[in-house]
């Protein structure tokens, strides 16, 4: 039964009017101050409240599709999934290319372009993310947050395989905090090799960028595909001991954060070899006023992308059957796609469109890039 609509909406704002219109004209007229017309009433005033809460609950999650369907409600997580592969990728090199590493890679503490993310770190209890700022091509010092591996700073020749994740809209990087202890038990488990996780804020102050470079006539106008390709993963290549070529770096994101881990593997294969999405889109949904390209722009089209231009990736796709915020989408996507473009998509029967039915399967996408060279354990050197 679908539950995302306009109807339900109506059908709880009709009942909490109703609801309302009884405790405020008749219930005062009750005749008898005993005990009973207070009981009846404040059953009444909680009635009314839960009504409430349950009319905005359906027009949110309308706007939201959390939950498309009853059945999405009460959906097991860690339900059985279904994959199907759609064209496919000829594989890798078997091993990692030697780089040549400088003295700022080998020694991070004494890196100018780390040194104060490493003090900041060390004054608050030296755990967590390094907190970098990276500028982007107007001015603004776009926020980044980098968890290095356990061994990072005591293997001053070893190079390290690279997530590029992205939180959905309007999430902030600091969501990814959740990831790590998943990240961290695959690695211990042996699933995936150690790896680095770079999360920006593609979202700052707000801005729904979709992480697309704007149209150039109109003003402000976000250049963010062009911040992640020209000054983020150089940053990241000149100072941190990361892969020079596309099959060391993945990136990984949820709903609109999943467009971004798309859009850069499909765009740029040769900066990002793989990409990781749950329920991401296949084109770029811009927030009212927002609009940062014309509607019948078909540049970051995905779909279109990976029929005609077949970019030598690898993505996973992890969706619920019952998601229809994507389903259009994904079918489109999944049509005309041939070698070397590969895309695994992996399908729960139900749970909608919501971050406590993904985060449950991030094990999944793990074991998906930990088979692959350049992410398993002890795959890079």
């Amino acid at each position: 039964m679908n539950i995302s609509n306009w109807g339900t909406v109506l059908l709880f704002g009709v009942f909490t009017v109703f609801c309302y219109g009884v405790v405020i004209g008749v219930l005062p007229r009750m005749r008898g101050p005993g005990a009973r017309k207070y009981a009846v009433q404040a059953v009444g005033m909680f009635l009314a409240a839960l009504l409430t809460l349950l009319t905005v609950g359906a027009y949110l999650n309308l706007q939201n599709r959390w939950y498309p369907t009853l059945e999405s409600i009460f959906a097991d997580p860690h339900a059985s999934a279904s994959t199907s592969t759609y064209g496919f990728f000829p594989g890798n090199p078997s091993n990692a290319p030697g780089i040549e590493l400088s003295s700022e890679q080998k020694d991070a503490y004494t890196n100018p372009a780390l040194r104060a993310a490493f003090e900041e770190r060390r004054a608050s209890g030296g755990n967590g993310p390094l907190q970098l700022y990276i500028p982007d091509s107007a001015g603004r010092s776009i926020r980044t947050l980098v968890w290095l591996p356990a061994s990072y700073l005591d293997s001053p020749e070893r190079v390290y395989p690279v997530v590029l994740a992205f939180p959905g809209y309007p999430g902030m990087p600091d969501v990814y905090e959740n990831f790590v202890p998943a990240l961290d038990r695959a690695v211990a488990n042996g699933t995936v090799g150690e790896t680095i996780l770079v999360v920006p804020d593609v979202f700052y102050a707000g801005v729904d960028t979709e992480c697309v470079d704007g149209d150039p006539n109109t003003s402000p106008t976000p250049h963010t595909e062009s911040f992640l390709t020209d000054s983020l993963i150089p940053f990241m290549k000149r100072n941190l001991r990361v892969p020079t070529t596309a099959n060391g770096w993945a990136t990984w994101g949820y709903s609109a954060g999943g467009y971004c881990a798309l859009m850069l593997p499909v765009r740029h294969p040769d900066l990002v070899g793989a990409g990781v999405s749950f329920a991401g889109y296949f084109k770029p949904r811009y927030e009212p006023g927002q609009q940062w390209r014309s509607e019948d722009d078909n540049e970051y089209d995905l779909a279109r992308i990976l029929r005609e231009k077949r970019p030598a990736v690898r993505l996973w796709y992890f969706t619920a059957a019952d998601d229809t915020t994507v389903t259009a989408e994904l079918a489109d996507a999944t049509r005309g796609i041939s070698q070397p473009s590969m895309l695994s998509v992996v399908t729960i029967p139900a749970g909608g469109h919501r971050f406590d039915v993904w985060h449950p399967n991030d094990w999944r996408a793990l074991a998906w890039l930990g088979k692959y060279q350049w992410f398993k354990p002890g795959g890079m050197r």
